[in-house]
């Protein structure tokens, strides 16, 4: 059959007007056979590349409305768009080898319609009159019949793979703008990502950082305040909660909140010295020992105890390569972890960089000792996940190896941000002494180094939290001022719980700051102390405290109308001061007096 049409289109050729010639058409008749399975193969590949576009395309949409994206996800359908881009470079490719041959094909094309239009116009009658013998002249016909037919065929199959590449060429372009559309997408999920994880990560430090701190005033409490309700126990957490802060500095430096005049003539606020724990280094006393001239061994010397035998400096420790990291596994200790240390501001001086760099690699080093994992937020040290760069890199570099070492091991380099002038042992906060800590006044010639003359610290002195309290004991606001009355009544429930510690289970604040703990009131208070047999404190005219030389308030005396210059001792009082406070009120260290407008 194929033979015939070969012959069919040569002699029509040959016959009235030889443009083209039958190995032409014969080249072109056998090729286009021979693509029909690898055009169907095409076919299936574009197929199959629009099912996957089409996946691609559902599997974004269902993402998006999720409300949130994992890895994982995010992973696989970067797998799907690389497979896709890959199926698209393939068939480019084919394409690209068919334009060549396909330009081959449509000349000819072109060629055999003005031909095919010459001959058509050719009548029977013609081809009749053109041959003596009728036999020959009928067969004239029937070939010329034929042939016209068979190039008709040909042109038709022509067109059809024109078309058919045309559409093919469409489809894989449309594709191409989708899987640009689709790796948008898939960034911005990506960024979506990270700015989830970020938030959450800074919710589960905050979490952690409020819970550690709670957990440590409870204690404290505890040890002062005897038979604390589980409830008084989640009251106490909430208010030292709403005012936690990052326990050190910190990649920034925080903001100074200036103290807001008083509502109140008198007006009361408890002011704390330091914040949170002042054990081991005062961050900000670095600060000002740094500008105050100082090299950072100077400053580790000073904080650490450090005394060239059992407590040093050990210069070339063998750190390990790695370190055990909580959500990112083994990481390099020295290019990775350490250069993402997030505990000082890069804009502080080098040398106070540099003794954090050392306190970090120390404190990392005892944390795992021999094979443990170390967080990433304030429970242990933040790491940012990525390299700080800048000043930070270089202290991490120029301290490479140097760790602070209690008989030969990485000692636990404690830190916080602000001592308040005077740092205290572990032994003090938390009844775990460690021979480098210790009891420093951390004092230059013109003051303390964390306070206004040196680091300046914003949590040098300052009076914490909120008298309104609001939802939860977290309003948000400032203002830390109590009337003359309110005063009163928290030095009523002191001399109530001196008297009988039993009821300290009804001295929680009366406000409602927490409505599921409310305390008695100011009057129920005052009447069940006189029925004690003791007096209410009566109107205060004055009041101050008095502190030990070391950092300690030992004693908080007041002048009133039924206590003349009475002592009270400091830390009982700071005690039932945070259980009885309103709003969210608290004193947060040991060390702390009052300010009085």
């Amino acid at each position: 059959m194929k033979t015939a049409r070969i012959l069919l289109l040569v002699f029509f050729l040959n016959i009235f007007a030889p443009i083209l010639h039958a190995d032409e058409i014969d080249d072109i008749t056998r090729e286009l056979q021979l693509k029909q399975s690898e055009y169907a193969q095409t076919q299936q590949k574009i197929d199959q590349l629009k099912k996957d576009q089409e996946k691609l395309n559902r599997d974004l949409a269902d993402l998006g409305t999720k409300l949130s994206a994992t890895q994982e996800n995010i992973n696989n359908l970067a797998t799907q768009i690389s497979s896709t881009q890959q199926k698209i470079k393939e068939l480019e490719q084919i394409l690209s080898d068919r334009q060549a041959k396909l330009d081959k094909q449509q000349q000819f094309r072109d060629t055999l319609i003005v031909d095919l239009y010459k001959k058509s116009q050719v009548s029977s009658f013609e081809l009749l009159l053109a041959d003596n013998k009728l036999t020959e002249a009928a067969q004239r016909i029937a070939f010329h019949s034929s042939s016209i037919n068979e190039a008709k065929k040909v042109i038709s199959d022509l067109n059809r793979e024109i078309t058919q590449f045309n559409d093919d060429k469409k489809t894989i372009e449309d594709s191409k703008k989708k899987l640009e559309s689709n790796l948008a997408q898939i960034a911005r999920i990506k960024n979506d990502l990270v700015k989830q994880e970020g938030t959450t990560k800074t919710k589960l430090a905050q979490a952690a950082k409020e819970k550690s701190a709670a957990e440590s005033q409870i204690q404290s409490l505890e040890s002062a305040i005897k038979g604390l309700t589980t409830k008084q126990r989640e009251l106490i957490a909430s208010k030292f909660a709403a005012s936690t802060q990052n326990t050190s500095i910190g990649d920034s430096a925080p903001v100074s909140v200036a103290l807001p005049a008083s509502p109140f003539k008198p007006g009361y606020a408890f002011a704390s010295y330091g914040y949170p724990h002042r054990v081991g280094m005062n961050q900000y006393g670095a600060y000002g020992r740094a500008k105050d001239g100082q090299n950072f061994r100077q400053i580790l010397e000073v904080y650490y105890n450090l005394d060239g035998g059992a407590l040093k400096l050990t210069e070339g420790y063998p750190t390990p390569d790695t370190i055990s990291v909580e959500g990112y596994g083994n990481i390099s200790l020295e290019d990775t972890y350490l250069k993402g240390i997030a505990e000082m501001p890069s804009s502080w001086p080098l040398e106070a960089l540099k003794a954090q760099a050392v306190a970090a690699r120390s404190y990392a080093l005892a944390y795992v000792g021999s094979g443990g994992t170390i967080c990433t937020d304030q429970r242990c040290q933040v790491y940012l996940g990525h390299n700080k760069g800048g000043a930070w890199e270089q202290a991490v570099n120029e301290t490479k190896g140097m760790v602070l070492t209690y008989n030969s091991s990485p000692l636990t380099a404690w830190y916080a941000s602000t001592a308040g002038g005077y740092t205290r042992t572990s032994d003090d906060v938390w009844s775990n002494g460690k021979p480098w800590t210790r009891r420093l006044k951390d004092f230059g010639a013109n003051g303390a180094y964390d306070g206004p003359s040196y680091g300046n610290s914003p949590w040098y002195h300052k009076a914490w939290g909120d008298r309104e309290g609001g939802k939860n004991c977290r309003s948000g606001g400032y203002n830390p001022w109590l009337s003359g009355e309110e005063l009163e009544d928290i030095f009523n429930a002191f001399l109530l719980s001196q008297v009988d510690s039993g009821l300290n289970q009804f001295l929680s604040p009366p406000d409602g700051c927490n409505s599921s703990n409310k305390g008695w009131s100011k009057e129920q208070v005052r009447d069940e102390l006189i029925k004690k047999g003791k007096k209410e404190i009566g109107k205060i005219t004055d009041v101050f405290t008095t502190q030990d030389g070391t950092g300690y308030t030992d004693y908080i005396y007041v002048n009133s109308a039924n206590y003349a210059q009475t002592r009270f001792d400091g830390y009982q009082f700071k005690s039932i001061f945070n259980l009885r406070s309103i709003g969210n009120l608290v004193i947060w260290t040991s060390y702390y007096d009052i300010l009085v407008n």
